[in-house]
């Protein structure tokens, strides 16, 4: 068994919906549940949501369907793994590429401030990831695709794509703070989002799952 592969790994839960009355059962996150999460959590020092899809790029290099996964800067920022070229981006205008990818597009550093166009919207390239990273892991959301481009999700809520759907969550705990604590966290939010929405939000609650 190897350490999970982000820094203070052994912090890092999932975060996901659930109902009372199915202990086990598991769901993805509506994004208005996601911010009352992220307003109102105090157990965590990252937290970010991600949904993965696919693209059709387009640009650079010959058209090519890539898995690719939308993600919240301060979650991609708050792994801990940094690009081997360029940076993590900050906004919904960057992307950063897989090592994969970056290889066949010509293995040329100065990919980075360049175009890449998905789903015909153009991103600016930011960086390119270690080999082997992942996000999401391996069976903990769902089985993996081969990630090999992530964009910028505005945590806010705001823009033209991604805002629809549904997305899955990973957090880190703060230092000190145990499992329980941040279970008993995140269902006292869940309980309130539950009060407020009781027609589409029946028997709601929390699950949280250690990575």
């Amino acid at each position: 068994l190897k350490p999970l592969p982000y820094e203070h790994g052994e912090r890092f839960v999932a975060l996901f919906g659930g109902t009372t009355n199915e202990p086990a059962s598991r769901s993805s996150l509506a994004l208005p549940d996601l911010l009352e999460y992220q307003r109102q959590t105090q157990s965590f020092d990252v937290f970010g949501w991600f949904r993965m899809g696919g693209f059709n790029l387009t640009s650079p290099g010959q058209p090519q369907h890539v898995n690719g996964t939308g993600v919240t800067p301060g979650l991609a920022r708050g792994l801990g793994v940094s690009p081997i070229v360029g940076q993590w981006f900050t906004d919904d205008t960057g992307a950063v590429v897989s090592h994969s990818l970056w290889t066949r597009l010509g293995s040329d550093r100065g990919i980075v401030g360049k175009a890449i166009t998905l789903n015909g919207r153009s991103y600016t390239i930011t960086g390119v990831m270690p080999p082997g990273f992942r996000l999401p892991l391996t069976g903990v959301s769902w089985e993996e695709l081969g990630t090999e481009v992530w964009i910028g999700l505005d945590p806010s809520g705001r823009g033209a794509e991604w805002t629809q759907g549904f997305y899955l969550s990973y957090a880190r705990m703060k230092p000190g703070v145990t499992f329980a604590q941040a279970e008993e966290d995140v269902r006292r939010i869940a309980a309130e989002i539950a009060r407020q929405n009781p027609t589409t939000h029946p028997s709601y609650t929390a699950r949280l799952v250690s990575l």
